[in-house]
C-alpha cells in the first residue's frame, strides 16, 4: 500500500477546489487506520471524505490502496479491541464491504447492511443512511437505496448524497435527476464521475446540448462543440479542460481566461434555471396522472355522463346547474 498523501499535496488540493480529489485523500487515510485496527479514527476520516466527494468510487486510487479482501475479511465474526467505540467499527467495516464487487462476494454486501443498522439503530446520522444506501445499490435494491439516500438528505445536504439521488433517478428509478445531478456539478465540478453522468443522462433526454435551440436562448452555445462535450470523447475533454484551471471553483470557472471552459460553464450556469423548470413540468405530469388514476379507480375508466347520473345517491334534477358536486363534473369527459 502506498504512503499516506503528502500533506502538501493536500495543500494544493485546497487552494485548487480539488474537493474530489481531497476528499479521496481522506478516505485513504481512512483505510491506512482501519488496517491498524483505528476504527474511531478510521470512522472519522471516512466521514471527512464524504463531506467532500461526489463520488466515494475507487477509479484512480483503489488498485493502489484497497485491501485484498480474501485476507482482511475473515469468514466469521469480526471483533474490535475493547478501547474502540464499537458504533465506529459497525460504521468502517459497512464502509469498506461497500466497495466489494457483488458479483464475486454478496454475502459481504449482506454482512455490511447487518453492520450499518447496528449502526443505525444507535446513531441516527447522514452518513448512517448514505452508505446503507450504497450497499442497497450495490445489491440492486434500487427503491431501498433511493429511500436511503432520501433519508439522508433530510439529515443534511451533501454531494455525495445529491449525485446518488440523481444518478438513481435518471438511470434506474425513471425519474427526473438532472437538477440533483446539476447541483452536484456546480458544487463539486472536480467530480468526473458526476461530469460524466451528467453528460449522459443530458444528452440521453436531448435537453440543452440540442443544436435547434436558438443562440438566442442560449448565448454560449455556437462555441461548444457539442458533440464533443456529450460524446465518447467527453471525459477526456472535459479532462483536458480542468487540467487547464488553476481553480475549479464554480465561481471562478465562468470566468476563466480559456473561453472554451468559460464558454461551457457559463453554458451549464445557463440552463439550471430550464432544468428546475423541466422538473416541474414532469411533476405536474406526474401529479396529473396519479389524479386520473384515482378517479378511474373511483369512478371507472369510462364513465360516461348517463352512467355517472345513474349512480348519484341524490336527484340532479332537483339541483340548479351551479348545485352539482365537483364530482359530476369531473367524470365529464
Amino acid at each position: 500500500m502506498k504512503e499516506i498523501i503528502d500533506p502538501n499535496i493536500k495543500i494544493d488540493l485546497i487552494k485548487r477546489f480539488d474537493l474530489e480529489n481531497l476528499g479521496k485523500s481522506f478516505i485513504v487515510h481512512g483505510f491506512e487506520f482501519m488496517n491498524s485496527k483505528q476504527y474511531s479514527k478510521a470512522s472519522e476520516f471516512f466521514k471527512q471524505g464524504l463531506d467532500l466527494v461526489s463520488c466515494q468510487c475507487g477509479n484512480g486510487w483503489k488498485d493502489d490502496y484497497m485491501f485484498d479482501f480474501e485476507k482482511i475479511v475473515p469468514s466469521k465474526t469480526l471483533k474490535y479491541s475493547a478501547s474502540e467505540n464499537s458504533l465506529d467499527y459497525y460504521f468502517t467495516q459497512a464502509f469498506l464491504y461497500s466497495y466489494v464487487d457483488v458479483d464475486k462476494q454478496n454475502e459481504l454486501l449482506n454482512k455490511g447492511l447487518d453492520l450499518i443498522l447496528k449502526y443505525l439503530k444507535n446513531n441516527d446520522c447522514i452518513y448512517g443512511y448514505y452508505i446503507q444506501g450504497v450497499l442497497f445499490s450495490e445489491l440492486k435494491l434500487n427503491k431501498l437505496a433511493l429511500d436511503s439516500f432520501i433519508k439522508a438528505k433530510e439529515l443534511g445536504n451533501l454531494n455525495c448524497i445529491n449525485y446518488k439521488i440523481g444518478v438513481l433517478k435518471e438511470s434506474i428509478e425513471n425519474d427526473y435527476g438532472l437538477t440533483d445531478l446539476i447541483e452536484t456539478f456546480v458544487s463539486n465540478p472536480s467530480s468526473l464521475c458526476c461530469a460524466y453522468h451528467l453528460s449522459y443522462n443530458w444528452t440521453k433526454r436531448r435537453l440543452a446540448w440540442e443544436l435547434s435551440i436558438p443562440p438566442s436562448v442560449h448565448p454560449h452555445k455556437n462555441s461548444l462543440k457539442i458533440n464533443d462535450l456529450t460524446g465518447p470523447t467527453f471525459i477526456d475533454e472535459y479532462k483536458n479542460i480542468l487540467e487547464n484551471e488553476k481553480s475549479l471553483n464554480f465561481e471562478e470557472l465562468l470566468s476563466s481566461k480559456n473561453k472554451k471552459s468559460a464558454d461551457f460553464f457559463n453554458y451549464i450556469n445557463d440552463e439550471r434555471e430550464y432544468l428546475r423548470l423541466q422538473k416541474e413540468i414532469i411533476r405536474e405530469k406526474k401529479r396529473n396522472k396519479q389524479m386520473e388514476a384515482e378517479r378511474d379507480r373511483k369512478y371507472g375508466q369510462k364513465n360516461t355522463r348517463k352512467e355517472y347520473i345513474n349512480r348519484m345517491s341524490i336527484n340532479l334534477d332537483a339541483l340548479d346547474v351551479d348545485q352539482y358536486p365537483p364530482e359530476f363534473w369531473d367524470n365529464l369527459k
